[in-house]
């Protein structure tokens, strides 16, 4: 599976876990915020999640509603950041 799904399974699996409303069908394309689905303090969870999971710090003109409006849409900003990191790490493990 590539890179991308993982990550919008990562995204809905923990959208599905940590709403007290019952998500019921969750795809990549569902309307996360907008949609009601996430309140402020969860966005801010899933924010907090992200980050530490895959070890990345997401630019506060990233945290748009836009670009975490779907598991989709986060996956694409989120995997923008895994990959500038897996980058750097790869460059300076050749250094080294």
């Amino acid at each position: 599976m590539e890179q991308k799904q993982l990550l919008i399974n990562t995204v809905i699996l923990w959208v599905k876990t940590n709403t007290a409303k019952k998500a019921g069908v969750v795809t990549a394309k569902t309307q996360l915020f907008c949609g009601k689905l996430l309140n402020t303090y969860q966005y801010v969870e899933l924010i907090d999640f992200l980050e530490t999971k895959y070890g990345i710090r997401f630019k506060p003109d990233d945290l748009s509603s836009e670009n975490f409006a779907t598991a989709e849409k986060i996956a694409s900003i989120t995997s923008q950041y895994y990959l500038l990191l897996t980058r750097k790490t790869s460059i300076e493990f050749v250094r080294v």
